[in-house]
């Protein structure tokens, strides 16, 4: 009960899959989990405060994935379903889901690669600054071919076929739809184990079918890109990218420059217990928000493909983020995750064609939480988190401040492998 009221709950199906009795082994190909998390946020659609609405959120989940072998091939599937109810505002409530399969394959003469697809949905939770806000829904769809060739040599040959759509269910967010396809090619050295740099040609095409009236924004992209992976030591390793590109479009023509990105992490393991993530990213490119290079290199801010929702925005002209991340493992049982993170973007209303108004914006986000798992197939958890974001006296509309806190807790069990 919270305020007096019953949180919904998919209370029949999960009762019916935890009544289930199922004996598992290490052998097993597939994974069931079945879960329920309960957050209560202060401002779910991220607005200004006072446009802020409050509610709770019951999440009621099924994960169901598949790793079987099929001769010199490798078949991975991952179907991952909730349904997201509120407390208050029942007009938000939908069924978010992220799925995906992938088919690692091998041919003789050192041939190797990856062909799959995914597709997800989730509710998208900003640029909505009004009293009523409305449900959003973003729906992703991505497809992607990898080719690699002589994959135990120093020298490998890579080539990439990448495919992206886009959209948003309310009609208002038209204009942020988009398709894009995107080929890549380049070789990667590897002189030892612990070193690997590459070198890669990026092409991508791809529109915005629906900016403005019975517009159509066709844009083309070219990418030099140079990638590094370090590992100076057993405790660390270092990821790096550079790209430099330039982007043309036949409508905002003021999206057209020469550009560059890039990003770099770096992962330390100091103890067996504890492990750090940072990263710093620097992001100007059309859709990146979005997109994830086959290549293994980050396109993305993001860079994933879960059901947790980031903010996009086609007026962002240039996003600069920097986050660092800490998990403990304290005992077999307790585990302690911390993160922090800041992102500043540069803001061109220019970039969909509006009047140019320009300005920045900051968020600062830090979130706690802990894993207790009494046994191997149950986990239980909470976190808390908080955002804040502050823009710029010339922002205009663009952007807006806001303040966020949310408390969670959830519990998953798992069946099979986990």
């Amino acid at each position: 009960m919270v305020g007096g009221k019953r949180i919904p709950q998919w209370g029949g199906c999960l009762a019916a899959v935890l009544g289930l009795h199922l004996s598992a082994t290490a052998a097993t190909p597939w994974g069931l989990a079945v879960s329920e998390e309960v957050t209560h946020d202060s401002n779910v659609f991220r607005s200004t405060n006072a446009n802020a609405t409050a509610d709770t959120l019951s999440s009621t989940g099924l994960r169901l994935t598949l790793a079987q072998p099929l001769g010199r091939q490798q078949w991975h599937t991952r179907l991952e379903g909730s349904l997201e109810r509120y407390v208050d505002h029942d007009e938000w409530n939908h069924v978010a889901y992220d799925l995906g399969s992938e088919l690692a394959w091998s041919a003789p003469d050192l041939w190797q690669g990856e062909l799959g697809a995914s597709a997800n949905q989730q509710l998208y939770r900003w640029d909505q600054n009004v009293a009523t806000p409305q449900r959003n829904l973003e729906r992703a769809r991505r497809a992607w071919l990898r080719v690699r060739k002589g994959v135990v040599t120093d020298w490998t040959f890579l080539l990439a076929l990448n495919g992206y759509d886009r959209d948003l269910s309310l009609a208002s967010f038209d204009d942020w739809d988009q398709r894009q396809a995107a080929l890549e090619g380049g070789l990667r050295f590897a002189p030892s184990p612990d070193l690997n740099t590459r070198l890669l040609l990026r092409r991508t095409v791809g529109e915005y079918p629906h900016l403005g009236t019975d517009l159509r924004d066709h844009y083309t992209r070219n990418d030099l890109e140079l990638g590094l992976n370090w590992q100076p030591s057993g405790a660390s390793t270092l990821e790096g990218r550079v790209a430099w590109g330039r982007e043309d479009h036949s409508v905002s023509s003021q999206r057209a420059a020469n550009v560059w990105g890039g990003s770099l992490t770096w992962r330390w393991r100091p103890t067996g217990k504890l492990n750090f993530e940072t990263r710093l990213q620097r992001d100007n490119d059309t859709g990146s928000s979005h997109f994830q290079s086959s290549s293994g290199t980050d396109t993305a801010t993001g860079g994933g493909t879960g059901t947790t929702s980031t903010q996009q925005s086609n007026d962002a002209k240039l996003t600069t983020s920097a986050s660092v991340g800490a998990q403990w493992a304290a005992s077999a049982l307790w585990r302690f995750d911390a993160r922090a993170s800041l992102t500043h973007r540069q803001l061109d209303s220019r970039s969909t064609g509006a009047d140019g108004t320009q300005g920045t914006d900051d968020v600062r986000a830090l979130s706690l939480g802990f894993t207790y798992s009494p046994t191997r197939r149950i986990d239980l958890g909470c976190a808390v988190m908080r955002e804040h974001r502050s823009v710029s006296s010339t922002v205009g509309g663009l952007s807006f401040p806001y303040d966020a806190k949310s408390a969670s807790c959830n519990v998953r069990w798992w069946l099979g492998q986990r």
